[in-house]
């Protein structure tokens, strides 16, 4: 695809106004309810402060003397960041929840540069230094390495609208130009996968209501704001009002030519880092070099590791120097303190601990996009291992339909878990027999429209894993199809068709279930331009024979040959296909 391919009439640039105060979303119940979550620390609480600071300085002038004080003394109370004094039920340290705090202390700090926070009881002007210092750490991270909650809409929308509160009131040009760098790599993902209207893609972290319904995800209404014929309504509880309601930042026209393109694209990207790499790779930053214990594990806390045997003992390290062992999501932690240190990462190897699987790793994602279809994987995503949230592959059709699969987790642990997801997703990702995840990660690969997927449930349980599921299943809305056939060993819906190594048990009207240790399958999509009509699609997907030979996954299509060898990579016909 060039430019020259890509249509030039495209939505110009446009946002909306933040509500006056005492208009509906905008009342003093709305700041009281902002002021209370902030002032009681609950989870979330920094979300709930970009939007009492965006309030505040839209609204400050017409709030009177009593709603004003309100407003100060819950920003001035804030914790803004994990080794600030005191305990409570708040994540600070996720990829998206740092910048979110930072953010906050950043402009909390400038507004009221002369004020004593009482939390720390340091004057604004400290903060103001100390929130810009992780502001820059945290954009020359991003724009190095990429995101490790790769193309995922929920926490996209947090750092979307971080980055956009921090443009349109930070005081800092050289900040602001550097912020609004890494909001169009944002606004970039969000553009080139875009189909139908809406973001989808593989990624490091998706609930199930939005692998079902991508157009449920936290980002779609930055996708509209930013790429829709119309601006959205403006919902003042969620972060993405607040990049509607923007004042500098303009979308580039490039990446708007991009949403609205029609053109066949082949989108490769890659970002994060594996927890293994990252001491070298940090130790070799060119800005912000970082070899002590502390720095490590802001940096994997980011990716959310906290007990593969590489970071546990930072994790100890920071966990007691932030005096931070009751807060809830680390408490389960303390097991590993009586522990000697030069006993944890041999017993977390031998232990094998399910939430090592928790920690988002480097994604190499391959997006396949049509006006027909979108399909997306992340290309051998650590088969084998534990999964957690990640949504390792996703197609998707015209009207929103969804196809996806994964292996259902069963396992013991609760709101326990080390670090937590207060993005509202460890909820659906350790409950068993869910869409979320995957409890043993597959070996995946793609080639544009043609995917292939090989399971391996044999491995040793691991530690905190319950009885595991014997069965993958796939996520195949029959009732959304305007035709579909099915097979002892295929299934087809429209021009998506799923061929398996065995057979394929229909269980409910939008569930199909291979059963099985070591199985497989193919996706194949196509489109009317390919194939004269969906029978004919139907009669070209009957002819395909998929087989498991041992580790390796071979499909025969009519034409050419592809085999997954487990771990080692995709071949199409003699040729190696790269993954990384």
């Amino acid at each position: 695809m060039s430019l020259h391919d890509i249509p030039t009439k495209v939505p110009t640039h446009r946002a909306a106004e933040w509500p006056g105060y005492g208009m509906a979303g905008c009342d003093e119940h709305y700041v009281e309810r902002l002021c209370r979550d902030v002032d009681q620390r609950v989870d979330r609480a920094d979300h709930r402060l970009l939007l009492l600071l965006k309030t505040w300085f839209e609204c400050r002038g017409q709030f009177d003397d009593q709603q004003r004080d309100r407003v100060r003394a819950a920003i001035l109370g804030f914790r803004y960041d994990v080794d600030h004094p005191g305990s409570d039920a708040m994540c600070t340290w996720t990829e998206s929840h740092q910048i979110s705090f930072a953010v906050c202390e950043y402009l909390a700090g400038q507004e009221f540069v002369d004020n004593t926070f009482t939390d720390e009881r340091r004057r604004g002007g400290e903060l103001l230094g100390h929130g810009a210092t992780r502001v820059v750490r945290w954009l020359s991270d991003r724009f190095r390495y990429g995101f490790s909650e790769w193309l995922s809409g929920d926490c996209y929308a947090i750092d979307v609208a971080a980055l956009t509160l921090l443009i349109d009131y930070a005081r800092d040009e050289k900040l602001v130009i550097r912020a609004s760098m890494v909001l169009d790599l944002l606004l970039a993902d969000l553009a080139l996968h875009r189909f139908d209207g809406r973001f989808v893609a593989a990624s490091a972290s998706a609930s199930a209501m939005v692998r079902m319904h991508p157009e449920h995800s936290a980002a779609q209404v930055i996708v509209d704001a930013a790429y829709g014929p119309a601006l959205p309504l403006i919902d003042t509880d969620q972060l993405g009002a607040i990049f509607v309601c923007r004042h500098r930042y303009k979308v580039p026209l490039a990446l708007r030519e991009i949403a609205a393109s029609d053109a066949t694209m082949r989108v490769l990207t890659s970002q994060g880092l594996d927890v293994d790499e990252v001491p070298e790779v940090l130790a070799a930053d060119p800005n912000f070099p970082r070899t002590s214990p502390a720095a490590l594990a802001r940096f994997w806390w980011a990716m959310q590791a906290f007990t593969n045997r590489e970071v546990v003992s930072a994790t100890r390290a920071v966990r007691m120097s932030a005096k931070q062992s009751t807060n809830r999501f680390l408490a389960s932690m303390t097991q590993l303190d009586a522990v000697p240190a030069s006993l944890r990462s041999p017993l977390l190897r031998a232990l094998r601990p399910v939430t090592d699987g928790m920690a988002l790793q480097r994604g190499n994602v391959q997006t396949f996009r049509t006006p027909a279809y979108l399909l997306s994987s992340a290309q051998s995503y650590h088969p084998g291992g534990f999964g957690d949230q990640q949504a390792l592959w996703q197609a998707c059709l015209p009207g929103g339909i969804a196809v996806f699969g994964n292996h259902p987790a069963f396992r013991t642990v609760g709101d326990g878990v080390p670090g937590g997801a207060s993005n509202g997703r460890a909820s659906d990702g350790w409950a068993g027999g869910g869409w979320v995840g995957n409890g043993v990660n597959p070996d995946i690969a793609q080639r544009d429209n043609l995917l292939l997927v090989q399971y391996d449930l044999s491995g040793r349980r691991g530690h905190l894993e319950g009885n595991r599921n014997l069965y993958t299943h796939i996520h195949f809305p029959f009732v959304d199809f305007d035709v579909t056939r099915v097979g002892p060993t295929w299934v087809a819906g429209s021009y998506v068709g799923i061929v398996a190594t065995s057979t394929l048990d229909l269980a409910s009207e939008f569930e199909v279930v291979q059963r099985g240790v070591h199985t497989g399958y193919a996706v194949v999509l196509g489109d009317e331009r390919e194939f004269r009509s969906i029978g004919a699609f139907v009669d070209q997907l009957k002819q395909h024979r998929v087989a498991l030979t041992g580790d390796r996954l071979s499909l025969r299509p009519p034409y050419g040959k592809a085999q997954l060898t487990w771990q080692e990579g995709l071949r199409v016909g003699s040729r190696r296909v790269p993954h990384e």
